[in-house]
């Protein structure tokens, strides 16, 4: 039988899934809680907190993802321009060494 997933379900499934391996402090820090309070959080250790941890995890995936794209962007045309410099170059253009 599945069950819903806990709060130390999903700090762990959006920790790893948007930092890998070491993802615990990285996490604190993107939600804005200290270590203690995210070990806290993963032990199910109290109360949840008055701090909307869900919306701040889904703020973060959507940062983490635009960020993502932007990025993925940026590398498009600085592909393109190397692309663009190497066939120059095929065609008898000048490389110059750096």
């Amino acid at each position: 039988m599945n069950r819903n997933p806990t709060l130390p379900d999903l700090l762990t499934m959006t920790g790893v899934g948007v930092y890998g391996a070491n993802w615990r402090a990285r996490l604190a820090a993107a939600l804005g809680i200290s270590r203690m309070t995210l070990w806290a959080m993963l032990r199910g250790d109290g109360k949840r907190s008055a701090i909307d941890i869900d919306n701040r995890l889904v703020d973060l995936i959507e940062r983490e993802r635009d960020a993502a794209a932007e990025r993925g962007v940026m590398l498009t045309q600085l592909r393109n321009r190397v692309v663009a410099f190497a066939a120059k170059a095929k065609r008898g253009g000048t490389r110059d060494a750096a």
